[in-house]
């Protein structure tokens, strides 16, 4: 770990010395309609870097939305600007990039915010994970900043967002992950063990079809990649995977076997997974909520009453998440860090409403206010909700205790290992007691 650490800090100092740090973006050049303003002056207010790996801020996405906000907040605010630091475009690739950031951050030089964006994730790589950032202490408590114009009680996945033992993201907006099946047959349920996941499959005859779209892969990163979140403790440097769970999710990844759904989806004859969900044919499938007609949808297409009960945990607990639409961290080092909280305040509050229908509002009562704007008394399609619907989404939102994120490097070292068990080469018993030591190794050299 020390000489690989040697050679990034080397790299940063080289790359320091020709274009000092990632490259500098002022996002001052658009404010917000109707605002003038001038290009922000050191002098006049501080600068707060948000460090970033290789996010278009001109693309229709997430990502323009924090251009936006990024813009409005220079152009109002009196005290503060934000300059965006690419890494992306000083490294040359991905994980160059992220070695910078870390080399900076390890120097105490880094920015004073990062974004974790999902969406560069699926584009650029699948790697840039916040868990070993707030493992090493590198990102600050958000609910020590906490005050009377934004506290806890103003975010509505607020119990998500404190699942590490602080509240280390926030994003704008976000969505619920989770996995739904026939309420007339799992009842009125937060979640589920695998041992009643596997009774279930074991319980089907010929013509039922257990999980939507499933291959031993897709199990894996839906249930061991959700374990890895509490098997691993980033703070203490240890893991948990040769245990009798574990070797039971490696043991089923192998049985699921693959189920594309193609029957079901010819031109001669074409059937929905929701479809297949309300007649009984399939037992569960994937469930996404980013807007607060989702339930009605899903409930109008099944044409049943329908559980989100998510994936199977290791005690049944609630197996749905929270997913973050670009997430945002404070840097642990950052010598501003109430300035950073405006920022945020400023984020939460100011969502660029040309994406509105991508997400649920982060912040109550922009939240609320979305809501209520679906709400009829006698709603004509599914496209509106009743009351009751509402108090349900925000039922379905709040008991959810996680955010979906977990580190791409510990699921690849799983998959790996777990490949040699479903050709049959070797027992799940002895793939958990490599992966074990393979992550132990992994989390000592991230941590230490």
């Amino acid at each position: 770990m020390k000489s690989r650490t040697l050679v990034v800090l080397l790299a940063a100092a080289t790359l320091l010395c020709i274009a000092g740090c990632g490259v500098q973006i002022a996002l001052s050049e658009t404010p917000e309609p109707g605002v003038a303003t001038e290009a922000p002056t050191p002098g006049e207010r501080t600068e707060l870097k948000l460090g970033v790996i290789g996010i278009d801020l001109d693309r229709e996405s997430f990502s323009q939305q924090l251009g936006d906000q990024i813009r409005s907040f220079n152009a109002k605010n009196t005290e503060y600007y934000v300059t965006l630091v690419d890494y992306l475009s000083t490294g040359g690739s991905f994980e160059q990039g992220r070695q910078l950031l870390n080399a900076d951050l390890m120097s105490g030089n880094g920015p004073d915010m990062i974004v974790f964006d999902s969406e560069a994730w699926m584009i650029i790589s699948a790697g840039f994970s916040p868990l070993p950032y707030i493992g090493r202490g590198w990102l600050l408590d958000l609910s020590t900043l906490m005050d009377d114009e934004l506290g806890m009680d103003d975010l509505v996945a607020a119990n998500a967002l404190d699942c590490y033992g602080g509240v280390y993201l926030i994003s704008t907006s976000f969505r619920v992950e989770s996995a739904m099946g026939l309420r007339e047959r799992f009842g009125d349920v937060d979640g589920w063990t695998l041992r009643e996941f596997l009774d279930t499959a074991a319980s089907l005859d010929e013509s039922q079809t257990m999980c939507y779209y499933m291959n031993p892969d897709y199990f894996l990163e839906e249930v061991a990649g959700r374990y890895t979140r509490t098997a691993i403790d980033w703070e203490a440097g240890t893991c948990d995977f040769d245990n009798e769970f574990f070797i039971e999710v490696l043991n089923t990844a192998a049985k699921v076997g693959t189920n594309d759904g193609s029957e079901f989806e010819t031109r001669d004859s074409f059937e929905t997974g929701w479809e297949r969900i309300g007649r009984g044919q399939l037992i569960m499938g994937s469930a996404y909520f980013s807007n607060p007609t989702a339930i009605r949808f899903d409930e109008a297409m099944a044409k049943s009453e329908l559980t989100y009960m998510g994936w199977p945990t290791a005690d049944g607990s609630c197996g749905s998440s929270i997913g973050l639409h670009v997430p945002v961290g404070i840097s642990a080092t950052s010598e501003h860090p109430e300035g950073c909280w405006e920022f945020i305040k400023h984020m939460l509050a100011h969502p660029s409403s040309s994406l509105d229908s991508r997400g649920l509002p982060m912040y109550r009562p922009l939240y609320e206010e979305r809501v209520a704007s679906y709400i009829r008394a006698e709603p004509a399609t599914w496209e509106e909700i009743t009351q009751e619907d509402a108090d349900r989404l925000l039922r379905e939102i709040e008991k959810v205790d996680n955010l979906s994120f977990y580190d791409f490097e510990a699921l690849k070292i799983i998959q790996e290992e777990a490949s040699r068990v479903f050709s049959g080469e070797r027992s799940a018993e002895d793939a958990a007691k490599t992966i074990q030591q393979r992550m132990q190794l992994y989390v000592a050299e991230q941590t230490g």
